[in-house]
């Protein structure tokens, strides 16, 4: 305590004031007749009464008054360890709050709390250091960055949109963030404008002056190792795990349910493996499963200072998105040898699809439900079973592309080439180099100008053989068709009128075959949806279909593209893409037209390995936010001090009246 804090404190002691002039009140001596005294000369004498308290309640309201009197004058002396906005030039601030929701800020503090929690303590405390006229704006610094509240003198909205912020298990998106905040209070009238960051700036260094990030506590380092993903795939179990500069002790992985994880996994010398050594940054286990394995939940033990990423849910529903690619492997074979030209192309575009070759399409239905999608290259026709079979799993969602070629031109008396085109469709040699007009290919970015001179064997007439439904979407340069788009149900179908062997072109070989395949994948993801993917990402669905999910916290909003609100029964909005944004990690059930789908929503491993940033604190950042901010006290206190003047002074009044009561009843 400084000594100007003691010396205002100190006026305290002047409540002794009302108690010694109670103390010098000399209340006169009673007097009563005494019958017999008539008989004696009558003697004037005085007697002493010795001092006593009068009106003690009358002295407790004064006591009161000089005590509260006394911490009037204290408190703009008094701080506190708590956050609040300095204001050098006294006037209203812009004040922009970045909270980083992002996973990283579920891990505890050495006090045993929440950087999450503590963040949201300190936002409170700095909503309570505001004034009337101060604006304030709240952005949420998980990926993708965006503004929980825009710039706002209505305090208690923002105090009621901190209430409901949540935390989540996105990645970080510090310094888009933080271009949102200074974007949100840049034009306003307030001439001081402050952006103060409660985060664990993980990756970030802050040396900005206009940047204030006042809570050490949260970027202390700590002890965290995650299970990022455990996923089975067949009969192998692949663990993905992240452990922190600082993280100390063995981790043992276990089932959940404290069963012996030998009864699930098939490799007899496993539990060597299952001792783990903490090792900065990430790291893959792979383990071979028992057939018939049951879902379990793997752990990851001791506990730590992360908690929360401790456990991952292991399910045989597969959440890969796999793609089937029937075709002839000499027809689509590279001179290297090893996988057809269409795999290495997908292995090349998304290493991350699960890609597996089939030589016949499947007669079946059943055996189509594992795929996402499907690529034929120069299919010899389609029987009906296959016919059947490849519409009804393309109805459901699927999306298939052909390839068509000249063996797609000489068809059975059975066979035909539905549902991608009707069988009038030829193949056409070529006489001199032909090539797909650009401007009709635009759509799939830049890359679909390299199919200039794509052929100079031939190609396939698709003009006069659309199915009913079909869309033209690229064409060759004189105008025939090249690429088809038809829907089905809620599947796709994209013909294309050249196959992926290079001895008929370099179609296979261009840019623009990459980018069509990309193109293909990214329309199964919007109905299949992604296997697995990033916290935060959006997964998107055709606006015309029955949507549901459920996720670890319960059922997950949609909204539509281009409409403010979540959708309901009878909203006006109803165009656009329905959107989620899983917010959390964990296991989603998609039920989309009434087809159960499963997906996986993963950390990111930079949450985990990434060690807390540091600020490095100018002066004007300094004025930004304290956490010894003063304690603005005075409007509460002068109430209180009005109160008691005003009981002092009723007090006084009928001390008065019964005074004058008593003396009128002793006269009469």
């Amino acid at each position: 305590m400084s000594f100007l804090t003691a010396a205002a404190l100190a006026v305290g002691f002047l409540v002794l004031a009302p108690v010694i002039a109670h103390l010098l009140r000399r209340g006169r001596t009673p007097e009563r007749e005494f019958p017999p005294a008539l008989l004696v000369a009558r003697l004037e004498t005085h007697s002493k009464e010795r001092a006593r308290l009068e009106d003690r309640t009358l002295l407790s309201f004064r006591a009161l008054m000089v005590l509260v009197l006394a911490l009037l004058g204290a408190t703009p002396l008094v701080r506190c360890s708590r956050l609040s906005v300095d204001r050098p030039h006294g006037a209203s601030v812009a004040i922009a709050l970045v909270l980083d929701d992002s996973h990283s800020m579920r891990a505890r503090t050495r006090s045993g709390t929440a950087r999450w929690d503590a963040a949201i303590e300190g936002a409170r405390q700095l909503l309570r250091s505001v004034r009337e006229g101060d604006a304030i704006a709240l952005v949420l610094a998980g990926k993708p960055a965006r503004i929980a509240l825009g710039a706002t003198t209505d305090l208690n909205a923002a105090r009621a949109v901190l209430d409901d912020v949540r935390q989540t298990d996105r990645s970080s998106d510090l310094e888009n963030a933080i271009g949102l905040a200074r974007a949100a209070i840049a034009n306003l009238e307030q001439p001081d404008r402050k952006v103060i960051v409660l985060g664990d700036l993980a990756g970030s260094n802050l040396n900005e002056p206009d940047l204030s990030a006042p809570l050490e506590s949260l970027r202390e380092p700590v002890n965290d190792c995650a299970l990022v993903t455990a996923r089975r795939q067949g009969d192998r179990l692949n663990v993905s795990l992240a452990c922190s500069a600082a993280a100390l002790g063995a981790r043992q992985l276990r089932l959940a349910n404290d069963a012996p994880l030998e009864g699930v996994l098939a490799e007899p010398n496993a539990m060597n493996r299952l001792s783990l050594e903490p090792q900065h940054g990430s790291q893959t286990l792979a383990f071979g499963l028992r057939d018939g394995a049951p879902d379990f939940d793997l752990q990851l033990s001791p506990p730590d200072d992360n908690p929360d990423n401790d456990q991952a849910a292991v399910f045989r529903a597969t959440t890969e998105l796999n793609v089937a690619v029937v075709t002839d492997a000499e027809g689509a074979s590279v001179i290297t040898g090893g996988p057809t030209i269409i795999e290495q192309a997908l292995g090349a575009v998304r290493p991350d699809v699960g890609v597996r070759p089939l030589v016949l399409l499947p007669d079946e239905t059943r055996a189509l439900e594992p795929f996402a999608a499907l690529i034929l290259n120069d299919p010899a026709g389609l029987g009906p079973e296959s016919r059947a079979a490849l519409s009804e799993w393309l109805e459901k969602g699927g999306v298939a592309l052909g390839l068509l070629g000249p063996a797609s031109s000489g068809l059975q008396l059975s066979s035909t080439l539905e549902p991608f085109v009707e069988r009038s469709a030829r193949w056409e040699p070529a006489s001199a180099p032909l090539g797909v007009n650009s401007g009709s290919v635009s759509w799939l970015g830049p890359e679909g100008s390299s199919l200039l001179d794509v052929t100079r064997a031939g190609r396939m007439r698709l003009d006069g053989a659309e199915l009913p439904g079909t869309s033209v979407v690229a064409s060759w340069q004189d105008g025939v068709p090249f690429l088809l788009r038809r829907r089905l149900g809620s599947g796709l179908v994209i013909s294309a009128g050249l196959p992926a062997a290079v001895e008929h072109s370099d179609f296979a070989l261009r840019p623009a075959f990459l980018a069509l395949l990309d193109h293909v994948i990214s329309e199964a993801e919007q109905r299949r949806g992604p296997g697995l993917s990033a916290v935060g990402d959006r997964w998107s669905f055709p606006g015309d279909k029955r949507v549901s999910i459920e996720g670890p916290s319960g059922a997950v909003a949609l909204v539509r593209e281009g409409c403010d609100a979540e959708t309901e029964p009878g909203s006006d909005c109803t165009t656009g893409a329905l959107v989620a944004t899983p917010e959390l990690a964990g296991r989603y059930t998609v039920l989309n037209d009434g087809v159960e789908q499963a997906r996986t929503a993963r950390l990111d491993e930079h949450e985990i390995t990434d060690p807390p940033g540091s600020w490095l604190p100018t002066r004007a950042a300094q004025a930004a936010a304290d956490e010894t901010g003063s304690i603005d006290t005075s409007p509460e206190l002068a109430l209180a001090l009005l109160i008691l003047f005003a009981g002092e002074l009723a007090l006084r009044v009928g001390s008065e009246a019964r005074r004058k009561r008593r003396a009128a009843r002793a006269l009469g």
